[in-house]
């Protein structure tokens, strides 16, 4: 019995070894990952940005415009969001386009991220600023 399982287990071994499938030289170290790439700040005069309150502060989302329109970028509107217990400030764009207006919008408000979501396209916002707590705290001194 024992016989067998060492000749069925070195015949599995000398199978996989012709097939190529067991390698025993050094693996190749993976390449680095790469960098990834982002665009340049911009500003695009001709799509505005509609800016959203996501706090309770009053008034956010039109010092955020202020803030915006001081920096040469575009306002279309101001509201308040869906939610009001956000922290962090937001910009999203819609198209991958957009990303150097979306990071030329972020540069104006401090500690913004910048990220690409499709669904503010569909209902023809492509660039919203929703602007969260850090941003009031920020504001208030």
């Amino acid at each position: 019995m024992l016989a067998t399982l060492v000749l069925t287990g070195l015949g599995i071994t000398v199978v996989v070894v012709a097939n190529d499938r067991l390698d025993f030289s050094e693996a190749a170290p993976s390449p680095s990952a790469a960098p990834v790439v982002t665009a340049e700040p911009t500003i695009a005069p001709d799509v505005p940005v509609t800016v959203l309150n996501g706090t309770d502060t009053a008034g956010l989302a039109a010092t955020a415009a202020d803030a915006l329109t001081a920096a040469g970028i575009p306002v279309g509107a101001t509201a308040n969001a869906s939610e009001s217990d956000l922290t962090e400030s937001v910009v999203y764009y819609a198209t991958a386009d957009l990303e150097g207006a979306a990071r030329g919008v972020a540069q104006a408000i401090p500690g913004a991220d910048v990220r690409l979501d499709a669904k503010f396209g569909e209902i023809g916002t492509p660039l919203v600023l929703v602007v969260g707590s850090a941003y009031a705290a920020t504001v208030a001194g």
